[in-house]
């Protein structure tokens, strides 16, 4: 620089350059205490999801650590680290950049409340120790007073009562109200819509006189025939109403465009039904962040999409937006994906478990959770014959946990980690050990 003058402008450059490098490989440079914020629980029936919001820690080396115990109970156990997400992390949406520290408890015993502990230690400071308290959530089950009501096959007419049944579900759904328990005689149904909300200790319960699974004698089952409409066979909600606390079950619903047409739903109930004949088995039409807490359960879906195929067709088995759904014990067969669970365009998805489920014969994705953001759990699947395993394309920051699933016949690779994702914890029964908070081994893959 002596020997050759140079503008000023350019060696102040040359200097701020030879800073910035230093400041990047020092990390004393960048250091500053870590700022705790709100701190958020998002519970299902037996994991609870936590994320506690910061600020500061540049340099990222702080820590938090969990311990938790049943209320009432002494002795704390210890849980997994909470994983940090922060706005420059890949996998980020661009416009709703997050920092936070989030993590999961796993199995948990249902509708118990916990103490939650969390330990927030960052070498620069601003460490702290926050105790929460918060419930797994409980099954939704009818009214101990419901309001017993009764259906068989017709077109309009009837009173609800045992002598005088309502003919046909449109009339009775009406005239349902929160607490009504709407039984349905054996025979085939019309199509029909419910746009009337339960209440969360009240909801409306449709019920069909047999589990179509445990009993093979299809004149014994209440069954709503779509005739091959292009429409819904069963249209829960509107598209400018929120439909919500309803619980359906031991139905079968079949040949339609929607098997159920579940349009801004929340606290929904679905479990023992049959869903067959049909392009999309329960599915999230509408999407206007209104749909959440969704549990499909024990139920079957058959659609008319063939394996093998070809493209990405649309077709979906199960379609459930925005968080806290649960898709558990279910047989899929035959859609473009298996089980899809995504946020809402304009929300991120937590604490959304997918498990036990058998998905066979599905062209693209068998599981879907692409866009959610932490807290997502998906565990002891199996999957047979389809393209990609599990979609987690991308991932928003993390952590999402994938666990002990079981893969055959996969046309492309067990796991679809396109787009950057970010936050993944994968196990594998032929990892290394590992053990979840709740004593059970788990294998981690490195």
């Amino acid at each position: 620089l002596l020997e050759t003058p140079m503008p000023i402008a350019r060696v102040a450059l040359i200097l701020l350059s030879i800073h910035l490098f230093l400041a990047n490989i020092n990390p004393l440079a960048l250091a500053s205490p870590i700022s705790p914020g709100v701190i958020h629980t998002d519970p299902t029936q037996i994991h609870m999801g936590i994320r506690w919001q910061v600020s500061g820690d540049v340099n990222l080396d702080a820590t938090c650590q969990v311990r938790f115990r049943k209320v009432g109970t002494p002795q704390w156990r210890d849980g997994l680290d909470l994983i940090r997400t922060h706005p420059d992390l890949h996998g980020q949406a661009a416009d709703r950049p997050d920092n936070r520290f989030a993590g999961s408890l796993f199995f948990l015993e249902t509708g118990t409340s916990y103490e939650i502990e969390l330990t927030l230690n960052d070498p620069d400071g601003g460490g702290t120790r926050e105790t929460v308290t918060a419930a797994t959530l409980h099954e939704m089950q009818a009214a101990a007073d419901a309001t017993e009501v009764h259906v068989i096959p017709g077109d309009g007419g009837g009173s609800g009562t045992t002598a005088d049944p309502f003919r046909g579900l449109q009339i009775a759904c009406d005239n349902a109200r929160p607490g009504t328990t709407i039984h349905l005689a054996a025979g085939t149904y019309a199509p029909f819509e419910l746009t009337t909300s339960g209440e969360a200790d009240r909801p409306i319960v449709l019920r069909g006189p047999v589990d179509p699974h445990g009993n093979s004698d299809e004149a014994a089952w209440a069954i709503i025939d779509g005739q091959d409409t292009d429409r819904g066979v069963f249209t829960l909600g509107r598209y400018d109403i929120r439909t919500g606390h309803l619980i359906i079950e031991d139905l079968v619903i079949q040949s339609g465009r929607w098997g159920i047409d579940a349009q801004n739903s929340h606290h929904i109930l679905m479990r023992r039904c049959r869903v067959r004949d049909v392009d999309f088995g329960y599915y999230n039409r509408r999407d206007k962040g209104w749909e959440s807490h969704q549990m499909v359960m024990d139920s079957s879906f058959v659609g008319r999409t063939p394996w093998p195929g070809s493209g990405i067709p649309s077709e979906r088995g199960i379609d459930l937006r925005g968080s806290g759904n649960i898709v558990a014990h279910n047989r899929i067969s035959n859609f473009g994906d298996g089980i899809s669970l995504q946020p809402n365009t304009d929300a991120y998805g937590y604490a959304n478990d997918i498990y036990g489920n058998d998905i066979n014969e599905i062209v693209d994705d068998p599981i879907e959770i692409d866009y959610n953001s932490c807290n997502t759990r998906v565990w002891r699947n199996r999957v047979t014959n389809g393209r990609m395993g599990i979609s987690l394309a991308p991932i928003y920051g993390g952590p999402v946990y994938v666990f002990r699933n079981q893969f055959f016949n996969l046309e492309s690779s067990a796991y679809k980690m396109n787009r950057d994702p970010a936050g993944l914890v994968i196990a594998d029964p032929y990892g290394v050990g590992s053990i979840l908070n709740d004593d059970t081994e788990i294998l981690i893959e490195e």
